[in-house]
């Protein structure tokens, strides 16, 4: 996975395993990210890397009131890492106490900014990208994310519609699931556990 957020979690996790409940669902680092609801499919395919993956969460920066600019605005900044792994945040983390390495993501891409564009006063921005897997194939990644109204005492809230193909995510075979976010400004990131993720061979609409 990416050193960044390999960095934040080593340092973290030492005082996060004193309390083993709340770490459990969101922890590890700064809580800037509040995710408010997610949808997280993941389809097996009949063949080495077709694998592929579909979120749509909902997600509020509250980094607030030192918002910075453009990492704590989803469409300006990015994403630093956006990732899965099969198994939970706990075990993750004592995988990466115990190895002294944390584990590969069996999903870890990143999203430079968006092209934003504005319609009838509504922001939002896409995304895409192809990155060559060590020479297995080229994954893809596509999203899109909208500006929501912004809540009060925080730096913005958005949807985040994506889609990742061409990948080899044999190992996640069942809930849990943890997933990554990273956002733009480096500082904040955090593991969600996901319970009701869609596993399986057909992607459910």
């Amino acid at each position: 996975m990416k050193s960044s957020v390999r960095v934040f979690l080593m340092g973290g996790f030492g005082a996060a395993l004193l309390s083993m409940s709340a770490f459990a669902t969101s922890h590890a680092f700064a809580q800037d990210i509040v995710l408010n609801s997610h949808k997280v499919q993941v389809v097996h395919g009949s063949t080495y890397n077709t694998d592929s993956t579909s979120m749509t969460l909902d997600i509020t920066n509250t980094h607030f009131p030192t918002c910075d600019l453009p990492g704590d605005d989803l469409i300006a900044g990015g994403l630093k890492e956006i990732g899965l792994y099969g198994g939970s945040c706990l075990t993750y983390g004592l995988a990466c106490m115990g190895m002294g390495i944390c584990p590969t993501l069996q999903f870890d891409d990143s999203i430079s900014s968006f092209v934003s564009h504005t319609i009838a006063g509504h922001q939002y921005g896409t995304f895409f990208s192809s990155t060559e897997p060590g020479g297995a194939g080229t994954s893809t990644l596509s999203a899109k994310a909208t500006t929501l109204v912004t809540p009060a005492l925080t730096c913005g809230r958005w949807t985040l519609n994506l889609t990742a193909s061409k990948l080899n995510l044999s190992s996640i075979t069942k809930n849990p699931i943890a997933l990554f976010i990273q956002d733009g400004d480096d500082m904040s990131g955090q593991c969600f556990d996901i319970t009701d993720a869609v596993i399986g061979p057909v992607i459910v609409h």
